[in-house]
């Protein structure tokens, strides 16, 4: 009775041993990125670029399946599916037309990894100078609310369906 149960621990540490030296992403896809974020600085011009490395670091095909953009962002992603050890770069682009200040633009990628099936990308950055002439000042919008008298003149905008 006794040797029965060492058999069995045994065979059960050998087990256990086995399974901690398997990798990690052992048939599953896995989602990794690098980085998972970029500050693109300051920047006086009207677009920004940003571009993220994607790697399958499992053993079974990696499918990122929808790419969702923030406002004023766009991500083109090709190939959408990726074999074990395959790699990808995503090249996100921020529209800063019109934009003044600090900015943070997130795209989520939808993936068929059971660890993270919705990752985010994010793109920082500070914008230099006015906007556009478009644009209106914000300031002097909030002091004029405050006080109760109309919004300065160009400072409606048109809503587009």
């Amino acid at each position: 009775m006794c040797a029965e149960r060492r058999d069995r621990f045994r065979a059960a540490c050998a087990l256990g041993a086995w399974l901690l030296a398997a990798p990690a992403g052992r048939g599953a896809p896995v989602f990794e990125c690098a980085p998972a974020e970029v500050d693109a600085g300051s920047l006086t011009g009207t677009v920004a670029r940003a571009v993220f490395l994607i790697r399958n670091g499992g053993d079974e095909p990696l499918a990122i399946t929808r790419v969702r953009n923030c406002c004023g962002s766009k991500c083109s992603l090709t190939p959408t599916n990726l074999p074990p050890a395959g790699t990808v770069e995503a090249s996100i682009v921020v529209d800063l037309k019109g934009r003044s200040g600090v900015w943070l633009k997130t795209t989520y990628l939808f993936t068929n990894d059971p660890a993270k099936p919705i990752v985010a990308l994010r793109v920082k950055g500070r914008k230099e100078g006015p906007g556009n002439r478009d644009d209106f000042e914000r300031d002097a919008w909030d002091k004029q609310l405050a006080a109760g008298t109309p919004r300065p003149a160009g400072s409606e905008r048109s809503r587009t369906p």
